[in-house]
C-alpha cells in the first residue's frame, strides 16, 4: 500500500477542501482515508458535507473546519434503482444547483487552494483546481442516465479513482471509462490501512474479543433499517456472541437480544476489531466496505447488496466470482446464511 499520494500539492497554501456526498457513510470513510494520505504529504484539510456523513467527519476530525452543504437525502424505497432515482430527480437537481451556489462561497471563505469532490456533482469551482473522486465513472444505469452522468463530470479538471490498475482492480468496469481526462488511479483508500491489534484498547483486550457474527451496516434508508430488522429476527435464534454496528452516528437505540452487542457508530479501531475478531462478517457490498475488506484477510464474508443498487450488486458478484465472499439477497436471508461455512 502507498503511504502517501504521488500528486501535486494544492497550489501554495496546501489547503484542500473535500466535499463529501451524504449517501451512506462510505464516501465519508474513503475521504477520511484520502485526507490521512494528504496530511502525510504536508497538506491541510477543510471539509464540506451534510447529514450523517458530516457527523462522521466531525467525530474523527475535531481539529479541522467543517462546512455544511445541502443534503441529498436519497431514499431507496423500492428495489428498482432507475425508479428510485427517477422519482427523486427533481430533488437531486435542486441539490446540485444549491451546492453549486454554496461551494463557491465556501471556497472563498476557506481560502482553499484545491477542491476535491467525492461524488458531489455540483462541487466544482472556476477559482481553484477541482477534482472528482469516484470509483464509478461509468455507472450501471440506462444509457440516457449515463449521458447525463457524463455531462455532470465535464466541469471537473481531473478525476481520481480510488483503485489499482489491471488485475488488482476492485471496481472492475465501473471505473473503465474512455474520453475522460485526466483520470488517475490513486490506490485503494481505507481507514484501516496500517492498523493492527495495537489499535484495540486495553479495556477491550481484557474482554472476550471474539464474536460469532459481526454485522456492519450503513447505506440509504429505509433499506438499512429493513436489513437491520431482518438480521435481528434471525439472530434471536442463533446462539453465540454477536456484534451489530448500526452505522448511525446520531441514531436512536433499538432493542436487541441479550447475546447481541450493539454499537451505534464504530471508529476505525472498532471496525478493525469487528472485521478481524468475528468468525463471520456480514455487511453491504458498497465500494468503501469492499476496500476495507481488502485490507483485512477474512475467511467468511457475507455480502448483502442494497436492493436495486446496481453498483453493489455488481461488486458483490465480482467478490463471489473471485471466491473471497458469499452473497445473499435482502428479504430472502436464511438462517443457514449466517452460519460460518
Amino acid at each position: 500500500m502507498k503511504d502517501s499520494l504521488d500528486i501535486e500539492p494544492s497550489l501554495d497554501n496546501r489547503l484542500n477542501l473535500i466535499a463529501v456526498l451524504d449517501w451512506g457513510l462510505g464516501h465519508a470513510s474513503r475521504s477520511l482515508a484520502l485526507a490521512a494520505r494528504l496530511r502525510e504529504s504536508g497538506e491541510r484539510i477543510y471539509w464540506a458535507s451534510a447529514g450523517q456523513a458530516l457527523e462522521m467527519i466531525k467525530r474523527e476530525t475535531e481539529d479541522e473546519d467543517c462546512f455544511e452543504l445541502p443534503a441529498y437525502d436519497i431514499k431507496y424505497s423500492t428495489r428498482q434503482m432507475a425508479w428510485n432515482i427517477a422519482w427523486q430527480s427533481p430533488k437531486l437537481l435542486r441539490t446540485i444547483r444549491a451546492e453549486r451556489k454554496a461551494i463557491d462561497q465556501i471556497v472563498e471563505q476557506s481560502g482553499a487552494g484545491r477542491l476535491i469532490s467525492d461524488s458531489r456533482f455540483g462541487c466544482y469551482s472556476k477559482k481553484v483546481p477541482s477534482i472528482f473522486l469516484s470509483h464509478q465513472l461509468r455507472p450501471i444505469v440506462p444509457t440516457p442516465v449515463q449521458w447525463m452522468y457524463r455531462r455532470w463530470l465535464v466541469p471537473f479538471d481531473a478525476y481520481w479513482v480510488p483503485d489499482e490498475a489491471g488485475e488488482k482492480s476492485l471496481s472492475g468496469k465501473l471505473s473503465a471509462v474512455a474520453n475522460l481526462e485526466p483520470v488517475r488511479r490513486i490506490g485503494v483508500l481505507s481507514r484501516l490501512s496500517g492498523l493492527n491489534d495495537s489499535c484495540i484498547s486495553q479495556e477491550e483486550k481484557s474482554e472476550d474479543q471474539t464474536f460469532d457474527i459481526g454485522i456492519l451496516l450503513s447505506g440509504p434508508e429505509p433499506q438499512r433499517t429493513k436489513l437491520e430488522r431482518e438480521l435481528l429476527i434471525l439472530l434471536r435464534d442463533i446462539p453465540g456472541r454477536h456484534w451489530l454496528v448500526r452505522g448511525l452516528p446520531n441514531g436512536t437505540r433499538v432493542e436487541v437480544p441479550e447475546h447481541v452487542q450493539l454499537t451505534q457508530y464504530a471508529n476505525p479501531g472498532q471496525v478493525y476489531k469487528l472485521l478481524t475478531k468475528s468468525r463471520l462478517v456480514v455487511c453491504r457490498s458498497g465500494y468503501s466496505t469492499i476496500m476495507d475488506l481488502h485490507e483485512i484477510s477474512h475467511q467468511d464474508i457475507l455480502l448483502i447488496p442494497t436492493p436495486g443498487q446496481t453498483e453493489q450488486i455488481y461488486l458483490a458478484t465480482l467478490a463471489a466470482q473471485a471466491g473471497w465472499a458469499r452473497t445473499a439477497r435482502q428479504g430472502r436471508i436464511e438462517k443457514d446464511d449466517l452460519i460460518k461455512k
